[in-house]
């Protein structure tokens, strides 16, 4: 039996999604006596609740009870609801009104599941009740939904999270794609599904905010709404009055129900926070969005007309609003703090480094909060679901706030200027940070990091240009290079330097170096320029050059001289330094192909492959894949060719239309020879046909799978198998006399990249392959270990059979293994070491 005030209303519309969180609620609910559902407005959570009852129905024999307490404005109007709802509209409690504690009573001796939905308005009230029920019956399970926890002991919250938006087979599309299809002429195609991402995308993959907008699509065209939507979220609605919850109505009316629940420093720190148009950390959050501080100095400086003597209110002027100390201040006044000596400067507007003022007479009351109080009013907003917290996996948490509440935080912001100017100085902090510890330990973490905050970065550089310093812009430009090359952004880097340079103010020479960099790289120009001309290019400038110099020398047929240059530099780095090292080693392994060395060449290709694929990068991993890719054909290994050239060009095709890179493999000859060559010996030696078939399957590797099926070592060559390199006299390797591939002194090369790349994987190259598993596949490798089956595992897990099955397929490719046996090897290899979670006995039968 389900009711909702003697019954449930029939949904209207399909359920869509959700499987995974609906499988995981209804295992609590068999465990737990309080489920609390929170989220922010529109995410869901009555719906899902719903669900989960409907399908948790013979768990609970005497009924499943919803209550919608949105109409309810204190106890007794949450008390009344409930009893209506349950059926009990008897009374023992004072003035004729149901009690708390009589419908305990009522309660007592009854397995039921009693929904309290929309909670976050009577939160207070709605504890009381379900702290009563908990304690005073033991039977009743209750699920409670809300925007809010109810912060009860023995509470079991879950956080409900947007849709996933990654890509076209995600749960938002898919409500989109739903819902969209009662629109006449709506359709999902190959053209229109890139359209449809980036709308759920816009949308924060937010459920009410999609349906609205397949709303919208009766009147305007999907590129019409794209265009339309920034900016006026919250004015998506029905269009007109309907019969439902007024405030899932329109998007404004969700956000302004959750607003009028907020405190006012909750609504200043939401306010304030709308700055941000990424996620933010809660260092940002102090930094940004705490209450500034006046300028404790010791006398006028410039531009300052005179000062206020201690006890002087000074009708006129103002006083400086500063986020921090600007240059020749001695000290800042803390807010509340008069100090009696000194002086306040009394200024005619703000001076140069103060970005705000606060008007005379103005003691920014309503706008004053101080950095202790942000974490208190942060984690409120956490727990109201207006901000939402980040599942990341890096050591600080993360937040942000959602494009509708941003949009209506921004329509309060009265100090946007002033919050906006403490954006970017914070986040040019923050690049320098990265720039000045890049050469160091942890670089691929570095460089994750800082990539968390490219939408905080990108307005940090755009703000500056539109305040005019352009100083600060190319501070930060320099700042973000080492994190741009490294992660492959040469369009972002390029219309950076671009803009910069374009300035009244040309920046200094080594801007133009740097933008020859990348026009190099996209192959828009021949060579790279020098950047160290100076001690203002930074370590990574020195590097980059060390790098040119050495790929000057491969241009020129210099082979040994590249690889020395490649010593040279790699000797010089900090041990654990990660990236340098990649690229050298990667020179050097085509320096050794060329001078015949293929035992070199193979060992340096892996190593590079190994140090430079945790950064991201696709550049890298193409460049590594061709080179092995021609050790392949070296050995007579057609197939293990055609498909490696497959997934390089894979990632050239992406980068191409990505990042403007014209011209693979730096636009070198020789690489682009050797390349041609490669793919027409195993075209030759396989046919047009399957030569097309392997390139096709390697094409559809991920650049990960590919990455690691790029070490796996080749068959051996067949006897006398050998070829030359491209543009060199056949059967030599100019300068050395010898067969291509064969060690200087031996015999050609049969084998030898075998030797060099063993079969069998050791500990190190089974961890790198652990870590490129999320947690939730590592949990599911282990369970494969213990030997459990699909069905079992999802059992154990609490997930549907085709889920396990997705997991295990994400497993397989990601790896380039063919079977479960290679998996539970791997994962046996990790508990072995200390690496892996222990692997779980096979559950019992029954």
């Amino acid at each position: 039996m389900i009711t909702h005030g003697g019954r449930l209303p029939e949904p209207t519309s399909r359920f869509v999604g959700r499987s995974q969180e609906a499988a995981a609620i209804r295992d609590v609910l068999t465990r737990a006596r309080l489920v609390t559902l929170t989220g922010p407005g529109g995410i869901g959570k009555t719906r899902l609740a719903i669900r989960v009852a409907g399908e948790a129905v013979r768990t609970f024999p005497d009924g499943v009870f919803l209550a919608d307490l949105s109409a309810a404005r204190d106890a007794a109007g949450v008390v009344r609801a409930v009893a209506a709802a349950v059926g009990s509209r008897g009374q023992t409690g004072s003035r004729g009104q149901p009690s708390a504690g009589w419908l305990a009573g009522r309660l007592r001796g009854r397995r039921v599941l009693l929904i309290l939905d929309t909670c976050e308005h009577v939160v207070d009230a709605c504890a009381d009740l379900a702290d009563t029920i908990v304690h005073g019956a033991a039977e009743p399970v209750l699920l409670v939904t809300g925007r809010q926890p109810l912060d009860l002991p023995g509470e079991v919250v879950f956080r409900i999270p947007p849709l996933g938006v990654a890509d076209g087979a995600s749960e938002a599309v898919s409500l989109l794609a739903d819902r969209g299809a009662a629109v006449p002429g709506f359709a999902v195609t190959p053209g229109t599904l890139p359209r449809l991402v980036d709308l759920c995308r816009l949308l924060d993959g937010m459920p009410l905010a999609i349906e609205l907008a397949a709303l919208r699509l009766r009147t305007a065209d999907l590129d019409e709404l794209l265009g339309w939507l920034p900016g006026h979220l919250r004015q998506l609605g029905v269009g007109r009055p309907a019969a439902g919850v007024a405030r899932h109505q329109s998007l404004h009316a969700s956000v302004v129900w959750s607003y009028d629940l907020c405190t006012p420093a909750e609504r200043l720190l939401w306010a304030r926070l709308s700055v941000f148009p990424g996620s933010f950390d809660l260092k940002a959050a102090e930094a940004v969005c705490g209450s500034g501080t006046l300028a404790f100095l010791p006398g006028p400086p410039r531009g300052v007309r005179g000062v206020v003597p201690p006890g002087d209110d000074r009708g006129s002027g103002t006083l400086a609003f500063l986020p921090d100390p600007p240059r020749r201040v001695r000290g800042v006044v803390p807010p509340g703090d008069d100090r009696g000596s000194g002086t306040l400067a009394f200024l005619p507007g703000p001076p140069r480094g103060v970005r705000g003022v606060v008007p005379p007479g103005d003691d920014r009351g309503s706008g004053m909060l101080a950095a202790a109080e942000i974490v208190d009013t942060l984690v409120a907003l956490v727990d109201k679901s207006v901000v939402l917290r980040e599942q990341d996996e890096g050591d600080a948490a993360r937040y942000w706030l959602p494009r509708v509440e941003r949009e209506h935080g921004a329509e309060f912001a009265t100090d946007a200027r002033v919050c906006a100017a403490r954006h970017r100085g914070h986040y040019l902090d923050v690049a320098a940070a990265f720039a000045a510890s890049f050469n160091g330990p942890g670089q691929p973490g570095l460089v994750a990091a800082l990539a968390r905050d490219e939408a905080n970065l990108r307005l940090a550089f755009d703000g500056a240009l539109a305040e005019g310093d352009g100083a600060m812009a190319a501070e930060l430009a320099v700042a973000c290079w080492p994190w741009l090359i490294c992660t492959d952004r040469f369009g972002l880097v390029r219309s950076w330097l671009s803009a910069v340079s374009a300035g009244p103010r040309p920046p200094h020479r080594q801007f133009a170096g740097r933008l020859a960099w990348v026009t190099f790289i996209q192959g828009d120009a021949p060579t790279a320029g020098p950047l160290s001309d100076g001690p203002a290019a930074g370590p990574f400038a020195r590097l980059l050059d060390g790098l040119a110099a050495a790929m000057d020398a491969l241009r020129h047929d210099a082979y040994a001289d590249c690889a020395a240059r490649c010593d040279q530099l790699t000797a010089v780095l900090p041990a654990d330094e990660r990236w340098a090292r990649g690229w050298a080693a990667w020179l050097g392994g085509v320096a050794a192909w060329f001078d015949g060395d293929r035992d070199t060449a193979a060992e340096r290709l892996r190593s590079g492959l190994e140090l430079l694929v945790p950064f991201g990068g696709e550049l890298a991993v193409a460049q590594h894949l061709e080179a092995f890719a021609w050790l392949a054909e070296g050995a007579g290994d057609h197939r293990r060719t055609a498909r490696l050239l497959g997934a390089a060009d894979r990632i050239w095709q992406r980068l191409a239309v990505r990042e403007g890179v014209r011209a693979p493999r730096f636009g070198l000859a020789l690489l682009d020879a050797e390349r041609d060559v490669a793919a027409r010996q195993a075209t030759d030696a396989l046919g047009a046909t399957r030569y097309t078939a392997e390139h096709a399957a390697g094409m559809a590797l991920t650049t990960q799978a590919a990455a690691w099926n790029a070490v796996q070592a080749p068959p051996q060559a067949r006897s006398g198998r050998g070829r030359a390199p491209a543009a060199r006299q056949p059967g030599t390797v100019r300068g050395s006399g010898r067969a291509p591939g064969a060690r200087p002194g031996g015999a050609g090369g049969a084998g030898s990249a075998a030797a060099a790349v063993p079969a069998q994987a050791g500990a190190a190259e089974s961890a790198a392959r652990w870590a490129l598993l999320t947690a939730r596949e590592r949990e599911v490798a282990a369970l494969v270990a213990g030997g459990l089956a699909n069905k079992d595992i999802a059992s154990r897990l609490v997930v549907s059979k085709r889920t396990v099955d997705a997991h295990i397929e994400h497993i397989l490719g990601k790896l380039g293994y063919s079977s479960r046996v290679q998996i539970a090897a791997l994962a046996a290899g990790q508990r072995d070491y200390g690496e892996g979670p222990p692997i779980p006995p096979p559950r019992e039968p029954g």
